[in-house]
């Protein structure tokens, strides 16, 4: 009985946990994954991966068009040697005339099939490849030229235009390739430490 009532305690106080790294409402970011949870990968030299543009907890309950920036950044040494073999666009559509640089570039895009809301909507995504081991930030911004009020990036709905956020992540903003957040470190009393080994 006491063993119930504790689960049962355990369960009503903690809290459902998110699976992405921003939780703030309407927030885009760009990450390894579609579920918005990872920031940091290890990525070797010649063997493609994949990016996503994911829009997290949007307010509205469903996107009808986007539009943003992106900014993917290697050192200068090796701006040629960052190679960008696919681009997954939403289904139903066709862009005739896509940004052609695999580091800079800017979307916008209506909807035929409006995405509906989730924790994480992928708006779309990319193959990359390096041809060496080296890091990569990539990023999002505003679109150049943007229609979004205040200069960010954003999504529509059937209620209007939703400026976004960039999402916060232990780089400041953005994901990065071969470069890794910095571990948390708690400080400890030599008592404490002592306890480790006892």
């Amino acid at each position: 009985m006491n063993i119930r009532l504790t689960v049962i305690l355990l369960m009503l106080i903690v809290s459902p946990a998110r699976g992405i790294v921003d939780p703030s409402p309407d927030v885009i970011g760009i990450y390894f994954d579609e579920n918005a949870m990872s920031v940091e990968a290890n990525v070797p030299a010649n063997s493609p991966f994949s990016l996503f543009a994911v829009l997290t907890s949007p307010t509205e309950t469903e996107v009808t068009g986007f539009e943003f920036g992106y900014a993917f950044v290697p050192p200068p040494t090796f701006a040629g040697m960052v190679i960008r073999l696919a681009t997954q666009f939403p289904p139903g559509i066709i862009i005739i005339d896509p940004p052609l640089d695999p580091l800079a570039g800017s979307y916008s895009i209506n909807l035929p099939v409006p995405l509906p809301a989730a924790d994480a909507v992928v708006l779309m995504g990319w193959q990359y490849m390096l041809l060496g081991n080296f890091s990569v930030h990539f990023n999002l911004g505003p679109a150049d030229p943007g229609m979004i009020p205040g200069g960010m990036p954003g999504y529509w709905s059937l209620q209007g235009v939703v400026p976004t956020d960039l999402a916060e992540t232990c780089f400041g903003t953005g994901a990065r390739a071969n470069e890794f957040c910095p571990l948390a470190l708690e400080p400890h009393s030599f008592g404490r430490m002592k306890c480790l080994y006892r």
